[in-house]
């Protein structure tokens, strides 16, 4: 069985998944999932919060104490919320506009990402 390598579009989602961790992660650690919420939301599938939320919270809370979240990783959550909405082409670019202007609003992105297209 030889080598099989992921398609253009995927390994680019990964890098930019990646590239993205750092602010997505400053951005969840002070709004915990709210960030994500706000970003699906506003793309239209907010039915994916419950799914993929766990990722974007850096706490989770036990008996009215805060423990560190052991899933809190962003860069995952974004790549596996891709790759689910990644065949809507529409969905995914109104996805990604959205993080980019979340970022850009807190002063991350220093370009216009309106038309982020693959």
């Amino acid at each position: 069985m030889g080598l099989v390598l992921d398609n253009r579009e995927d390994k680019s989602l990964a890098q930019l998944c990646s590239y993205l961790d750092l602010e997505v992660r400053k951005a969840a650690n002070r709004n915990g999932n709210g960030f994500l919420e706000q970003v699906l939301s506003c793309s239209g599938v907010s039915s994916l919060i419950a799914e993929y939320g766990y990722y974007f919270d850096p706490y989770s809370f036990n008996r009215g104490y805060r423990n560190n979240n052991d899933s809190f990783n962003p860069e995952l959550g974004m790549l596996k919320l891709c790759s689910e909405i990644k065949n809507n082409k529409e969905v995914l670019n109104e996805f990604l506009n959205e993080v980019f202007m979340r970022l850009h609003g807190i002063g991350v992105c220093q370009h216009s990402c309106r038309n982020f297209y693959f």
